[in-house]
């Protein structure tokens, strides 16, 4: 497996180069980013719906059955102002995916019978994530970090219900226009001369132009602890989400000390972050519990966060175990076996990120929207296996502060107000 990430004009373009692949994937993002305002957002919901729905000779049946019968898999969305495609194909059917998706850029129909289903089916969308407590804890905490207009910042669904009816045939068809002519990020995976066909094929289809302006981002500074509640009825435990923002872009030099102790007191998957050890297998207060480093990129600061999930009887104890092992871990620092258990746990785990096409090409991708090189993301593990204890500490201590946190919850928070509040205040 060969990897490569250039810039030709508009397009970032990853090759992930794989001899004799079965197959091929390919993921584009389209920056469509302006100003994150409610109708923006709608837009933008309905357009990826309404790209699968009709181009060209094809009507939306006929285009998803011209799919089914080649056994693709071609996947739309959107997130942050980005319109996101991913397709995975048999390499003997290249070009008759190409041929669609090229149709589907070039000729789409954008019908006003299909722009009504659309935003019925976007309706009963929102309201189902209206229930979706993890997604809410998640969205009300990124909303206390992160202003309007920026990217990260998420409209409610309840709100975003409200213009969905507002968009038109022509919004739509305007979309189309700036994605066609945004900064495009792509990554190609297969064989050679897979790969080489894919690109030309679709750099083709981008227009010259100037890419969309995007607005500056935004993020807020919190003078305390703030706590936030969202109330979804008849659910049986609070979803949270717990962290705080940290003032580091990736090329920062304290950044992969900070991401290595966020691994130690929470990684994702596995039991083997301390939240893990403790609050769920020492005390059972939860099934799961685990730490990341989000939203950081080479321009942009982020965040750390902590999402799990307690019953309304165990939550005091369980936000309080959490808050323990965080202030633990910032006053206290991690230990000389972690710091070397840790190093051999992440190089693995990186590791099986080459174990398919798919994956690689997925990471790739993700490198590329955070602003790296695989050069530079391999110039970060690299320090990561370097790093010293004093480092590893002195970040944490310099940014796991729980004192400048959001909980935020979501679920049967009414029962559970006053216990929320009691965490205003740090002990």
């Amino acid at each position: 497996m060969k990897i490569l990430t250039t810039e030709h004009e508009n397009i970032k373009l990853g090759r992930v180069e794989v001899p004799q692949a079965r197959f091929f994937r390919c993921d584009l993002a389209l920056d469509v980013h302006v100003e994150n305002s409610l109708k923006e957002t709608a837009t933008l919901h309905l357009y990826t719906d309404l790209l699968l729905s009709g181009a060209g000779k094809y009507s939306r049946e006929d285009f998803l059955n011209s799919l089914n019968a080649l056994g693709v898999t071609l996947d739309i969305s959107c997130s942050k102002g980005m319109v996101l495609i991913s397709v995975q194909s048999l390499k003997e059917h290249t070009s008759k995916v190409l041929s669609l998706i090229e149709t589907m850029f070039t000729e789409p129909h954008f019908a006003k019978p299909e722009l009504t289903r659309a935003i019925e089916t976007l309706i009963n969308n929102l309201t189902l994530a209206e229930e979706d407590a993890r997604s809410v804890a998640r969205n009300s905490f990124a909303n206390t970090l992160y202003a309007f207009p920026d990217r990260r910042f998420v409209h409610p669904p309840a709100l975003l219900k409200k213009v969905v009816e507002e968009v038109s045939q022509a919004d739509v068809r305007s979309l189309h226009v700036r994605a066609m002519s945004a900064k495009w990020t792509l990554t190609i995976g297969g064989e050679v001369d897979v790969i080489d066909t894919v690109y030309k094929r679709i750099a083709k289809l981008q227009k010259s132009g100037t890419p969309t302006q995007k607005s500056t981002s935004s993020p807020l500074s919190l003078s305390n602890r703030k706590i936030v509640m969202n109330h979804i009825p008849g659910r049986q435990n609070v979803e949270l989400a717990i962290g705080g923002s940290v003032p580091m872009t990736l090329t920062d030099k304290e950044y992969v000390a900070f991401a290595f102790g966020i691994s130690v007191l929470g990684k994702g998957g596995g039991f083997s972050g301390r939240l893990m050890s403790t609050v769920r297998e020492k005390e059972g207060l939860t099934y799961g519990i685990y730490a990341y480093p989000e939203a950081f990129t080479t321009t942009e600061t982020g965040h750390w966060r902590i999402m799990t999930f307690f019953s309304t009887k165990d939550l005091k104890q369980g936000i309080t175990s959490t808050l323990r092992e965080v202030n633990a871990i910032r006053t206290k620092g991690i230990t000389p076996v972690e710091l070397k258990r840790f190093k051999v746990i992440l190089k693995t785990s990186s590791t099986l990120i080459y174990d398919s096409l798919s994956s690689t090409v997925a990471y790739v991708e993700e490198l590329q929207l955070r602003g790296l090189t695989l050069e530079q993301q391999i110039e970060l593990m690299e320090k990561m296996q370097k790093l010293t204890l004093s480092e590893v500490n002195q970040a944490l201590k310099k940014y796991l502060n729980s004192d400048l946190i959001t909980i935020s919850g979501a679920g049967p928070t009414k029962a559970v107000t006053t216990i929320l509040n009691s965490f205003k205040q740090s002990s």
